[in-house]
């Protein structure tokens, strides 16, 4: 996969779980802009162990604005007769847009990653900015798998 959830504050208690746990009953999608990572894979001599591991380390330039087009969607099951990862129908019984809540980048997105075998360029989403939380939230991953988080932190 090339695109992964993030909550752009930081880790958060439950993950995924807490994006829709937290809504009102009747919030039935919700909305995660994408944010591109892309340009040429990058080769940075001074990772940790971690990120030598991860091809998502040579991705760290995004572009500024958030891409509300190719948005993820996120639903309720019971609300929704189908999902393609972009759109949802849902049952006719569910109101819209009523039941439609937009997410901030801030809060949750959609990390794009580039590809290793072609330069990508999402130009007319603004200027690149250098975004390096992928990267860190996987050593925190990885530390604390091995147990050693709680002596670093």
């Amino acid at each position: 996969p090339d695109t992964f959830f993030a909550s752009g504050s930081g880790p958060v208690a439950s993950g995924l779980l807490d994006l829709v746990g937290h809504r009102a009953p009747e919030i039935s999608i919700l909305l995660l802009p994408m944010v591109h990572f892309d340009g040429e894979a990058e080769n940075v001599p001074n990772r940790t162990a971690l990120c030598r591991r991860s091809v998502l380390a040579s991705f760290t330039w995004r572009r500024r604005q958030p891409d509300y087009f190719r948005a993820q969607v996120v639903v309720r099951p019971r609300s929704v007769d189908y999902i393609d990862g972009h759109r949802a129908w849902l049952f006719e019984t569910v109101p819209w847009p009523s039941s439609q809540h937009v997410v901030l980048a801030d809060e949750w997105r959609a990390n794009h990653y580039g590809s290793l075998f072609q330069s990508r360029s999402w130009e007319n989403l603004g200027e690149r900015v250098k975004d390096t939380s992928m990267c860190r939230a996987l050593e925190r991953m990885c530390l604390c798998s091995e147990g050693e988080y709680a002596k670093v932190r």
